[in-house]
């Protein structure tokens, strides 16, 4: 009888042991395929020569490398799905004068939200407040956009209130994503530079920034502009941070008349009803490194506009994807 128990108990210990090594084997196998189901979406605007937006493409006239490699489109929302738009807006001091007009044009932006697109508006001071969370009510936004006030002090985080929204607002939703940004460009923040350098790169929603003028900018000498948007290819401070939001994200920069935003706004409701979003798994998914991409379309007029270098977001041992 002993020895009945005897074998019986080295059979149990014969049996945990292979259920430990079964267990092991489980967890590493599964670790690279946590890793590789990061699924990239990349906004992206198809237009012909003359710079008019192309419409009514589908998912095989797109093609998707990265570094050289053809990966395969996962997911494809067309011009026809439905937009989130996060309507960002400067209130420190310095935006005083021109904030009437700048309700105005923005209370236009969104009566052209069609009624399946959604929106939110935050603004930023010396702090970062929520004024509207996303939502289909045109009324709740109009009623929030009203209420935007000056507050007194020279601080604007910017910066901040877009790193909340990548992390927060827009961090569960898929498809069509961007942010409009209204500011004089004077824009800073908490976030350290790696952090929000990492995330325009991780991001996959366009920034659409709107930048007017409230002070004198600093020209280069030699340099003279007539017009905002030729002030846009001088490469002063205030200007290049604002087209790096843009081209990192792919999205594109605006000038603003400060008595009157409705051209800017119009120009970027025409770019967002019609941009694509293509997503992909990336084959090479060497986490935590930029990464070049190139979209191309299969026509021969088409000039195509996305963000060109992706950043895989970093993990943690157990596959689940690291905020900093």
């Amino acid at each position: 009888m002993k020895n009945q128990y005897r074998k019986l108990n080295f059979l149990l210990i014969l049996l945990l042991i292979s259920l430990v090594n079964t267990g092991s084997s489980q967890v590493t196998d599964d670790a690279p395929i946590r890793i590789n189901t990061v699924l990239l979406n990349v906004p992206v605007v198809v237009s012909d020569k003359d710079g008019r937006n192309i419409t009514g493409l589908k998912k095989e006239d797109f093609s998707v490398f990265q570094e050289g490699v053809k990966q395969t489109i996962e997911f494809f929302a067309n011009t026809e799905e439905p937009l989130n738009v996060a309507i960002v807006v400067d209130t420190s001091s310095s935006v005083r004068r021109v904030i009437k007009s700048l309700k105005k044009a923005a209370s236009d932006f969104i009566s052209t939200l069609g009624p399946d697109d959604k929106g939110l508006l935050m603004s930023f001071d010396i702090d970062v407040h929520l004024l509207c969370e996303l939502t289909s009510d045109k009324a709740d936004l109009r009623k929030s956009l009203n209420g935007l006030f000056i507050l007194e002090g020279p601080d604007s985080l910017g910066i901040d209130a877009i790193y909340r929204i990548h992390k927060k607002e827009f961090a569960s939703i898929k498809g069509r994503k961007a942010i409009v940004l209204i500011t004089d460009g004077g824009i800073g923040g908490y976030t350290p530079y790696e952090t929000w350098a990492r995330m325009l790169k991780e991001s996959d929603t366009a920034i659409y920034p709107i930048w007017f003028q409230t002070r004198p900018v600093v020209m280069p000498k030699g340099v003279k502009t007539a017009t905002l948007d030729e002030l846009l290819k001088v490469p002063v401070p205030e200007v290049a941070f604002m087209n790096r939001l843009a081209t990192d994200t792919g999205g594109r920069l605006f000038a603003g008349e400060a008595d009157n935003f409705e051209g800017a706004f119009q120009r970027i409701v025409d770019e967002l009803k019609k941009t694509y979003v293509l997503g992909f798994y990336p084959t090479n998914t060497d986490e935590g490194r930029p990464t070049n991409i190139t979209i191309k379309v299969n026509r021969n007029d088409a000039v195509v506009r996305s963000k060109n270098v992706i950043q895989l977001k970093r993990r943690t041992p157990d596959g689940k994807k690291k905020d900093k």
